[in-house]
């Protein structure tokens, strides 16, 4: 996917989403503003070069009206903790904070992404709201309640040593994925419900799983 074919995807999904909820908007232009000479595709691309990754294109967002329907599905609730296993630039997270009000933490390796939603966060001054630095693999997940793995080019390496950090978690826990079930790498996640998501390359299944 280009960045105009995403760009245009992006249009239609903020005019919907900004009828909803038109209160994220000024937080949504300022995070596009900090991208504007460098888009979050040449960012992710520029860092993966870097490290000398065999695939370097693997940068996503999961539109919000996507999410929006996630979180209804899934129940999110203000005493939820919810982690982003892999926030990229954070509209995301800044959006489930926005939509549902409950602790939000996102997870990033590229020091970019974390930086910039960082500055929306001072600048709007958001609360319980973290972004961290951290690969989700090392990651202290103990405070989650609700995650959400969008891991499309994850290895299956990457997945198992995910599984397992899950696994330690307390019943109750629920994991939200994009393609697959995260039940196919843990012992104690069972598939609760899947249902139908739309993404900018088409629309492919998404997996509530509970311990």
């Amino acid at each position: 996917m280009t960045w105009f074919q995403f760009i245009r995807f992006q249009l239609k999904d903020n005019f919907t989403i900004f009828k909803r909820y038109p209160g994220f908007t000024p937080q949504s232009f300022f995070l596009s503003l900090l991208y504007f000479f460098k888009n979050p595709f040449r960012v992710s691309k520029s860092f993966w070069v870097e490290k000398g990754a065999d695939e370097v294109d693997v940068y996503g967002e999961t539109p919000l009206v996507t999410l929006d329907k996630i979180a209804a599905r899934a129940a999110l609730s203000k005493e939820d903790t919810f982690f982003d296993l892999g926030m990229g630039r954070g509209k995301g997270a800044l959006f489930i904070k926005h939509k549902v009000g409950c602790k939000v933490v996102g997870l990033e390796i590229i020091p970019n992404f974390v930086k910039k939603a960082e500055r929306v966060k001072r600048f709007f001054g958001l609360k319980d709201i973290w972004f961290l630095l951290k690969d989700l693999t090392v990651a202290d997940l103990s405070r989650g309640t609700v995650f959400y793995l969008y891991g499309n080019f994850l290895s299956d390496e990457t997945l198992l040593e995910l599984g397992k950090k899950l696994d330690e978690l307390p019943k109750g826990t629920k994991v939200i994925s994009v393609s697959f079930p995260i039940s196919d790498y843990t012992h104690n996640f069972k598939v609760q419900e899947s249902f139908e998501g739309e993404f900018p390359w088409g629309k492919t299944d998404i997996f509530i799983s509970k311990y």
